[in-house]
């Protein structure tokens, strides 16, 4: 999922700073003119939305991966023949624009719904369709201001109107919550044994055990046994990067303040809700559950610790693995684009 919500923002961010660059172009700006544009239009209405929401500072400035990616797109368009190919062909253009455009604002509309929905605990429709369409369109109007064109959101476009209506869309589809229940099949019939809300939260994952019910939201877990006790885990603001419900009688979840970079922390949730975390500096390929075990993958290490995030073993030198399998007795299995190994403490 994490890896998922990057690419397409990484697509989004590509796509606008395509659409920035090209204006940049058709007004004839020098190299730095078209790479201004171009990341303008790509992370200014990420920035104003963080500024809504109170995020500071913008993500945009805590990781430069998506601001990196906007000046490279900017530079290979600038490039001689590229250039030429698209100022010189006015209707090649004109479908360029709205190509990126279309895409740009898709996937920043989407995304900046989903951002307001995890970073307010009780989001209006309202709240959600305005920080829906702020990153899909801002940037398109900053690109047009500094270009001295009036934007085209204002003319003869649906941009602004295709945001809005997708905006609401994804609004109302996340607003209802939904309720999971474990069936019992007693007396020739199914009966609701327990229950599980996800509130308004994106439904992930679940899992029934002997003991409880755990349903996994990209908001929070809940977790509900059999005597109709429930407890309830928040992400407290921050993003689910990856997940793992295999533990006995725990879960384990990565959480980091933003959707990319190395900073992250794990925590393990026992069936009564105690938790307990690890912070992390390194980035996390993988990380898995079993028995008492949790194990985490990073770039050339694995670390196995136990349900009480103490460390079991440590391994240097994991030859390119890519993902890690545990096994209860807290030996793993480690996969690689070549293959696989098996590892013992």
């Amino acid at each position: 999922m994490d890896m998922f919500i990057f690419v397409v923002n990484l697509l989004g961010t590509i796509a606008f700073a395509a659409s920035g660059a090209m204006t940049g172009l058709r007004k004839n700006m020098d190299l730095f003119g078209v790479c201004i544009l171009g990341l303008t239009t790509a992370v200014g209405g990420g920035v104003l939305r963080d500024v809504i929401l109170g995020s500071t500072p913008p993500a945009t400035f805590q990781d430069p991966i998506y601001a990196t990616a906007a000046i490279a797109t900017s530079l290979v368009l600038f490039l001689p023949r590229v250039r030429r190919l698209l100022t010189r062909n006015q209707p090649l253009y004109d479908l360029a624009m709205l190509a990126m455009d279309t895409l740009g604002l898709g996937i920043f509309t989407v995304m900046g719904v989903q951002i307001a929905y995890t970073h307010v605990a009780e989001p209006t429709v309202f709240l959600l369709v305005f920080v829906g369409v702020v990153p899909g369109v801002g940037g398109g109007v900053l690109r047009d201001m500094m270009a001295g064109d009036t934007p085209y959101i204002f003319v003869k476009h649906v941009y602004a109107s295709a945001s809005l209506a997708g905006a609401l869309a994804c609004a109302l589809l996340w607003l209802p919550g939904l309720e999971l229940y474990a069936m019992n099949y007693a007396s020739g019939s199914y009966e609701a044994d327990v229950s599980a809300s996800l509130g308004g939260g994106v439904a992930l994952d679940l899992r029934h055990t002997a003991g409880a019910v755990w349903a996994l939201s990209d908001r929070g877990m809940t977790i509900s046994d059999h005597d109709g006790n429930t407890v309830s885990v928040d992400w407290q603001n921050q993003y689910l990067r990856r997940y793992t419900l295999s533990g006995d009688g725990f879960a384990a979840v990565l959480l980091g303040k933003y959707r990319a970079g190395s900073q992250a922390e794990l925590w393990v949730v026992d069936q009564d809700g105690t938790r307990r975390s690890l912070a992390l500096s390194e980035q996390v390929m993988s990380i898995s559950t079993a028995g008492r075990y949790v194990a985490v993958l990073t770039g050339d290490r694995l670390d196995i610790y136990t349900q009480e995030l103490e460390l079991y073993s440590s391994l240097k030198g994991t030859k390119g693995a890519r993902t890690v399998l545990l096994v209860p007795d807290g030996s793993a299995i480690l996969i690689s684009a070549e293959g696989a190994g098996f590892y013992i403490p």
